[in-house]
């Protein structure tokens, strides 16, 4: 089956660019910055970014500058679309820079043997959820109710600052009814394995 996991992809999110106000200009203003292809790797590439104002000061683009896989380097742009919130306000989305596609997405991926960031379409980007084990699914799950509950044991705290006692009891009580379903699954199986679910069954 063809395509890249996105965990084996490097992602340019529009959420980096909003979090880091670089989207809020002055007219004609610019703003540059760089980021690594891969956050943990300190040896990884790295990818140049500008953003330039027009004379209202609305972002008109998105300039990279990057190396391709045979290590020579890429320049292009990547438009910008906004939409109306409900609420007021608008919201700033990537155009799909790939020719013919044109899709407004939130998410441009860079898989390994890639040269451009395209959307997950066009780069052919599998999500890696859809090929976890149910095993798999439910650990993942419960990493991240730990990381909300901030390293805390769920069943006594304590609570993480910040966390309504509501919220907290919640969440606690979803992981320890997710730790109790992976023992029982995982107990299940050793029993199937040794010819014993019978036994226990009757």
């Amino acid at each position: 089956m063809g395509g890249c996991l996105d965990s084996r992809c490097a992602r340019l999110d529009i959420t980096m660019f909003r979090r880091a106000r670089a989207l809020d200009l002055e007219p004609e203003e610019i703003k540059e910055g760089r980021f690594r292809l891969d956050p943990d790797d300190s040896t990884a590439g790295a990818v140049c970014w500008g953003i330039g104002a027009d004379e209202q000061g609305k972002p008109h683009g998105l300039a990279l500058l990057h190396e391709s896989p045979g290590g020579q380097r890429v320049t292009y742009g990547v438009q910008f679309t906004t939409s109306r919130c409900n609420f007021g306000g608008g919201r700033y989305w990537f155009i799909c820079p790939t020719q013919g596609c044109g899709r407004r997405v939130r998410v441009l991926y860079l898989a390994p043997s890639a040269t451009h960031f395209a959307c997950r379409h066009c780069a052919e980007v599998i999500y890696s959820v859809t090929r976890e084990s149910p095993n798999q699914r439910l650990a993942r799950r419960m990493a991240k109710l730990q990381s909300r509950l901030g390293g805390a044991d769920p069943l006594g705290g304590p609570r993480p600052k910040g966390m309504h006692r509501k919220t907290f009891t919640r969440v606690s009580i979803l992981h320890a009814a997710m730790s109790v379903q992976r023992h029982t699954e995982a107990l299940d199986a050793m029993l199937k394995q040794e010819g014993l679910a019978d036994l226990v069954s009757d």
